[in-house]
């Protein structure tokens, strides 16, 4: 065991620790000692003061879990979405493939009407769109999963070192980017079940 000497609230403690956890407990008696200083002038009774500050912040701790959870929740939703991106690019190129051979066997037949190679390209060509579309949503879902593990991997980093793992959840930035990753998760499900309606 090992021994620490902290400041809280202007006065000195001893606090027994294991071995090794003497600037965890360092860390730790500062954000309180912070805390108590942010709360201001309470009055004199000590152990009241610091029952308060314990308080905000282990409420700050669990809304940093539920946050950080939350975070977890929403890049595996991400992930998925972009796996059915996957498999819906897949099969569209592999209709484009078909048409294609479509095309090339009905300009093979001098039978055949024009019209019907005309309506195969206009189907690869709206296939096509559908593919650029597709391509742009992974690519903005890769893009939102990599941040996503970026945060996870800071949430986690900033949590060892006794910060405060989530920004402030009152920061306009992250609203606005929480309200844009909610709604490309919206348009790709309803692009998902308009697929699966018309097939």
């Amino acid at each position: 065991m090992s021994e620490v000497s902290v400041t809280v609230g202007g006065r000195v403690y001893r606090v027994a620790c294991a071995q090794g956890e003497e600037d965890r407990v360092r860390n730790l008696a500062t954000l309180v000692n912070a805390k108590l200083e942010s709360m201001g002038h309470l009055g004199t009774q000590d152990a009241q003061n610091l029952l308060f500050a314990s308080l905000m912040l282990a409420d700050e701790a669990h809304e940093a879990k539920e946050n950080a959870s939350k975070a977890i929740t929403a890049k595996e939703q991400a992930e998925c979405t972009a796996q059915f991106t996957e498999v819906e690019l897949n099969a569209l190129s592999s209709t484009i493939a078909d048409l294609e051979s479509e095309i090339v066997r009905l300009k093979g037949s001098s039978s055949q009407p024009t019209g019907e190679m005309e309506g195969a390209g206009s189907q690869i060509e709206a296939l096509t769109q559908q593919i650029a579309e597709h391509e742009t949503q992974r690519a903005a879902l890769s893009a939102q999963i990599t941040d996503l593990i970026e945060e996870n991997k800071a949430h986690k980093s900033a949590a060892a070192s006794g910060k405060s793992p989530l920004p402030d959840a009152d920061d306009p930035n992250l609203a606005v980017a929480l309200e844009r990753f909610a709604e490309q998760l919206e348009i790709c499900a309803d692009r998902l079940e308009g697929k699966e309606t018309t097939s």
